[in-house]
């Protein structure tokens, strides 16, 4: 029988065209981009490698994704999150924080010097409002001129806040009292204290009061440490020499 050159020639063609796409297939079933293209790991599929020798390494036995360099700086640091379908996405860490509902403290501040309160003469006067100094990362929202915070956004706080003062004068005359004074209640009604302490103080004796408070507050509304004396029983009162005085407050959600 007599070969067809053509058939041979045909068969010829499709063994060559099916070995060289063998060999392209075995030859990139690994491969190298960037820096010593030549050189892969063994259970790599895909290296990405920088000059500084870093790389991004798809795994071809786990099928994971690493990632050799990553970044150094807090402020710029972010969280990879996986959704439903595979995908990846970045967030924030203060984002993640918000969607857990992890309370964050928003502010914290301390008295450094001793402070004199006066007596009272009328609500939330200045000298009533206690000097505080932010603990360190704590400055935004702080008006040190008003010594009071603003709330930067929507959310239910909880306030904590505390005096330690003594008397100026004889016991038995003056009263020392301590407030949160915050400037909007719940349905937009004037500021007003949300909780106070009172103590009797003198040169003999002082008092210490702690106080908290939670709620639902916008942005915008203030929240100042407040203290001030009165009159006890026959009086006259006099002022208080306070020492220590802190105010923190928390965003619970």
């Amino acid at each position: 029988m007599k070969t067809n050159p053509l058939s041979s020639k045909t068969i010829r063609v499709v063994m060559f065209a099916a070995a060289l796409t063998m060999s392209i297939s075995s030859a990139f079933a690994q491969v190298k981009i960037g820096t010593a293209p030549t050189v892969i790991g063994a259970n790599s599929n895909l290296e990405v490698e920088a000059n500084n020798n870093k790389k991004i390494i798809a795994d071809k036995v786990s099928g994971t994704l690493k990632v050799e360099n990553k970044p150094s700086s807090p402020v710029t640091d972010s969280l990879v999150t996986r959704d439903a379908n595979g995908e990846l996405h970045q967030m924030s860490p203060s984002r993640l924080i918000t969607q857990q509902k992890v309370p964050t403290m928003v502010f914290s501040g301390i008295m450094t010097a001793s402070y004199v309160i006066p007596v009272l003469t009328t609500n939330n006067a200045p000298g009533q409002q206690i000097p505080l100094v932010p603990r360190p990362g704590f400055t935004t929202g702080w008006d040190a001129t008003a010594r009071v915070f603003t709330i930067q956004k929507d959310g239910y706080y909880q306030i904590e806040a505390g005096l330690s003062c003594a008397g100026t004068g004889a016991g038995g005359g003056t009263n020392q009292v301590t407030r949160i004074w915050i400037s909007n209640f719940y349905s937009g009604l004037p500021g007003g204290p949300f909780v106070y302490g009172t103590a009797p103080i003198s040169t003999s004796y002082g008092d210490t009061q702690s106080l908290v408070w939670s709620g639902a507050f916008s942005a915008g509304t203030t929240v100042n440490l407040n203290g001030y004396t009165v009159p006890l029983g026959n009086g006259p009162a006099t002022t208080g020499n306070c020492v220590i005085g802190y105010l923190n407050i928390t965003k619970l959600d």
